[in-house]
């Protein structure tokens, strides 16, 4: 192989010489050869400074070793499905399903809950952890903060979610005073058009969690049933949203738990229930009442009075256990193929 030795010339590009001498009149033109250049290179390693690694390191490894984080303390916001499920699979946990329309108050009972035990004042828990405390200090920033001397109608902001395709969910860890265990809860706080679009589109593809849930709460408006002009249209509603969640797949042995708002209004009227609880026997639910007044503006009502008495059923895991070895009267020939094997 020949180059050129001159430094502007471009013979080894197009293969004339610059100045146009014929290339054997050329006294810059030299002859190469490649082996040349690679013994060249064998004898700087040969003769270089090359040691071995020590032992321990890194170097010469296929793949290297991760870097070192430094450990960061969690956000303390909503938890996200991923690390639902993680929790779940660590700890025993009870997730609740929490659907309801727009004002029923859903979010002000999770508030309602959360200063409670801020407090030391929900009745039979204590607080034990929380992996999502920002996020509890986020929704209930409205109830602390009055823009009048007069009491407001709206103590907690409107739900909004970052991702709108996925629940969020807050997280408890309570110590319970009757035993003493350590139970933690998972609670979704949802807008209420979720809720709307289930009932109006059927559109159930982000309540998938609801199947891993072990207790539901039906929120509605308690000021609607007291009144008797919405009331019909109130249960209609209401029969609807437990009608919709059978559809969806919900597991029929699930504590379905009726949460009306407003308690402190006046009482949820009975007829309404049973027309409720009726629909939900005839989709294979059991339903339960739990009214609740998240907050209080009437003087012979506690604000938060009934929430305990929904964490009790919520947590209530009481089942009736079936026969550990039952006698069958009706048989008493031993049944071998029964031990066949496949």
């Amino acid at each position: 192989m020949r180059k050129c030795s001159f430094d502007s010339c471009t013979y080894s590009i197009t293969g004339r010489c610059i100045r146009g001498t014929p290339e054997s009149e050329c006294p810059h033109l030299q002859e190469t050869h490649d082996f040349e250049d690679s013994t060249s290179l064998t004898e700087e390693l040969v003769e270089g400074d090359w040691q071995r690694p020590q032992e321990g390191s890194v170097a010469g490894d296929a793949v290297l070793r991760p870097t070192e984080e430094i450990p960061r303390l969690p956000s303390s916001m909503t938890l996200g499905r991923e690390e639902a499920q993680e929790l779940m699979c660590s700890e025993a946990t009870t997730m609740v399903g929490i659907v309801g329309l727009p004002g029923s108050g859903k979010t002000a009972c999770l508030v309602s809950a959360y200063l409670l035990l801020s407090r030391g004042s929900l009745r039979g828990y204590d607080y034990g952890d929380s992996r999502s405390l920002m996020a509890f200090e986020q929704i209930s920033r409205g109830s602390r903060q009055w823009a009048s001397t007069e009491s407001q109608r709206q103590l907690t902001v409107r739900t909004e979610l970052a991702d709108d395709r996925q629940a969020g969910f807050l997280h408890f860890k309570l110590r319970r005073a009757t035993d003493g265990r350590l139970l933690n809860i998972l609670l979704p706080d949802l807008p209420g058009e979720w809720s709307t679009s289930l009932i109006d589109k059927a559109d159930s593809k982000r309540f998938e969690f609801i199947k891993s849930a072990t207790a539901m709460w039906i929120m509605v408006d308690g000021r609607e049933f007291v009144d008797a002009k919405s009331r019909n249209y109130a249960i209609h509603r209401t029969r609807l949203l437990i009608t919709r969640l059978a559809e969806v797949g919900t597991p029929s042995h699930i504590r379905l738990i009726l949460v009306p708002s407003w308690r402190d209004i006046g009482e949820f009227p009975q007829t309404a229930f049973d027309q409720i609880e009726a629909e939900a026997t005839s989709l294979g639910f059991r339903l339960i009442l739990s009214p609740i007044a998240s907050f209080s503006g009437n003087n012979l009502v506690k604000p938060g009075e009934g929430v305990a008495d929904l964490f009790d059923i919520t947590l209530s895991h009481a089942r009736e256990c079936p026969a550990f070895w039952p006698d069958d009267q009706r048989c008493k020939l031993r049944k071998l193929s029964g031990f066949r094997s496949l």
